[in-house]
């Protein structure tokens, strides 16, 4: 079953499978284009409700794993049974050693990737404001927030601890977020930075927060602000 076509049968953007299935667009668009190995399995539950699918269609959607999987099975068993008893004790014992190796590989072998910005960075602190010719490459992580679409880095000490100065932070892009919620935000004139934002309706203003207490609160009007994505961690 392709994943694209079932998606524009029913009349669904990317949007609207992401959002229901709780990931971005970006995310979306990988299972699409077959990258599936790494799905976790709420999200292929998730996947199959909203396209309407049995779950099997998503992982196996030609039966290609489950025919080659009995193949292999009938022939292990067809080949331990012709086997004397002390060379299939030497059958078991290297699928223990292949059971083994295959756990402690888990950690490599669980990757993900998403695109990074480079060439540019979010500033964290007021002063180190900058605009960058960006440039997405796409990078892999052993863990990424289901809803991230991209990576970005962080210049600057006033995010942290929770987010540390030249570290990475995973974004999912969005135009509005809830209060208190950490974002990237662009800022006219100035440029891109990381802040706890705030909104004072009634001044039509919004208050840039950092984390660290040495930094001040920053009020903006609300006109000169661009929320490009919430952070997610």
């Amino acid at each position: 079953m392709n994943l694209k076509n079932r998606r524009l049968e029913l009349n669904l953007t990317l949007e609207d499978v992401g959002n229901y299935v709780g990931v971005g667009k970006s995310t979306v668009r990988k299972w699409e284009n077959g990258d599936i190995t790494n799905m976790k399995r709420d999200k292929i539950v998730s996947l199959s409700k909203i396209l309407k699918l049995d779950p099997l269609d998503i992982i196996d959607p030609n039966n290609e794993l489950s025919n080659r999987n009995n193949r292999y099975i009938k022939a292990v068993i067809s080949g331990m049974n012709r086997l004397s008893s002390e060379r299939q004790k030497n059958v078991k014992n290297y699928v223990d050693s292949q059971l083994d190796e295959q756990e402690n590989s888990k950690i490599s072998e669980d990757v993900s990737s998403i695109p990074v910005v480079h060439n540019s960075a979010v500033a964290a602190n007021p002063t180190e404001l900058t605009y960058g010719d960006t440039v997405l490459q796409d990078e892999e992580f052993e863990r990424i927030p289901d809803n991230a679409d991209l990576a970005i880095p962080v210049i600057g000490d006033s995010m942290e601890p929770t987010i540390k100065n030249g570290g990475l932070v995973f974004i999912h892009e969005q135009p509005t977020i809830e209060n208190g919620e950490i974002a990237v935000v662009e800022i006219d004139g100035e440029g891109t930075t990381c802040k706890k934002v705030y909104f004072d309706y009634s001044n039509k203003e919004i208050i840039l927060k950092s984390i660290n207490p040495k930094y001040p609160d920053r009020h903006i009007n609300s006109d000169r602000i661009r929320i490009i994505g919430k952070v997610v961690l």
